[in-house]
C-alpha cells in the first residue's frame, strides 16, 4: 500500500471512531430496557471476585441462624452481621436513615434493627439501588423474607414474599429487591379476585411502621448486600 492510501485510510479510520464516540446510545445492560428504563429481577453483570452485581456496595451484612437466643445487648452494636433463629420467626424492625444495624439481636422477641434509606426515586415504579443476597452454610437450609407494615397495630404484610434455599452446590446470588423494598397489599381480602390490590414502597406510609418478616427453617448464613443499581419497574397491580 503506497504511503498516499495508508494515510488516506488512517483519516478514514479515526474520522468513524470519532463518530460513534459522539454518537450517543442507550445502555445495553441487560438491567435496562431501552424503552421501559431498568428491569427488576433481571440477569446482572456479575463481579466474578465476588457472584454479586458490578455494582456500587452500599452497605452489607450477615444474617445468622442461631440455634440459642443471644442475651446480651445488641443496640448499636457495630457489628456487620444479624441473629435471628436457626428454626422459628423473627421481625426486623426498619427505619428510614443511612445504612445501619442498629439493633443485631433478633432473636429475643423485641426484634431486630435496621436502617436503611427510601429505595424509591422520587414517584416513580423504580428503586435506586437493589437487595441481593446470597444464602450459605450448610445445604438443605431455607429462609422466607416477607416486607409488612403495621398500622395502628395491626400488621399487613406483602402477599410477595421471597424464599431462600442454600441448595448444594455453589451458593448463587439472588436479587430480593421487590420483596424486600416494597409491600404488596391484599386489601379487599379476596385472592380469587386479586392477591395484591396496592403496591407501596418501604416508607411511602408516614403513618406506619415497616418490618421483616424472617421465617427461618435451618439456613445459617445468608449474606446481604445493597448495591446501587436502579430497580424496577415496580407497576400497580391492575
Amino acid at each position: 500500500m503506497s504511503r498516499t492510501r495508508f494515510a488516506l485510510a488512517v483519516v478514514v479510520l479515526a474520522a468513524l471512531a470519532l463518530a460513534a464516540c459522539e454518537s450517543p446510545t442507550a445502555p445495553t445492560s441487560p438491567l435496562y430496557d431501552q424503552t421501559a428504563g431498568p428491569i427488576a429481577n433481571a440477569p446482572f453483570p456479575a463481579n466474578f471476585a465476588t457472584g454479586f452485581p458490578s455494582g456500587t456496595t452500599l452497605y452489607k451484612f450477615n444474617l445468622l441462624g442461631v440455634p440459642k437466643g443471644k442475651t446480651a445487648s445488641m443496640t448499636g452494636d457495630e457489628g456487620k452481621r444479624m441473629f435471628v433463629p436457626l428454626w422459628g420467626t423473627a421481625k426486623v424492625y426498619l427505619e428510614e436513615g443511612p445504612f445501619n444495624i442498629l439493633d443485631a439481636n433478633g432473636t429475643d422477641g423485641n426484634g431486630a434493627k435496621f436502617s436503611l434509606p427510601d429505595p424509591q426515586i422520587e414517584d416513580s415504579e423504580y428503586t435506586w439501588y437493589g437487595v441481593y443476597i446470597r444464602p450459605k452454610g450448610t445445604p438443605k437450609g431455607k429462609m422466607t423474607l416477607t416486607s409488612c407494615k403495621v398500622v395502628d397495630g395491626e400488621e399487613l404484610c406483602s402477599t410477595e414474599s421471597y424464599v431462600l434455599v442454600r441448595g448444594t452446590g455453589k451458593p448463587t446470588v439472588e436479587n430480593v429487591s421487590r420483596e424486600m423494598l416494597t409491600v404488596c397489599l391484599d386489601l379487599d381480602l379476596v385472592e380469587e379476585v386479586n392477591p395484591c390490590d396496592l403496591r407501596e414502597f418501604l416508607f411511602d406510609d408516614d403513618l406506619a411502621e415497616y418490618l421483616w418478616n424472617v421465617d427461618n427453617q435451618g439456613l445459617r448464613n445468608a449474606e446481604v448486600r445493597f448495591i446501587e443499581l436502579p430497580q424496577g419497574p415496580f407497576t400497580q397491580p391492575q
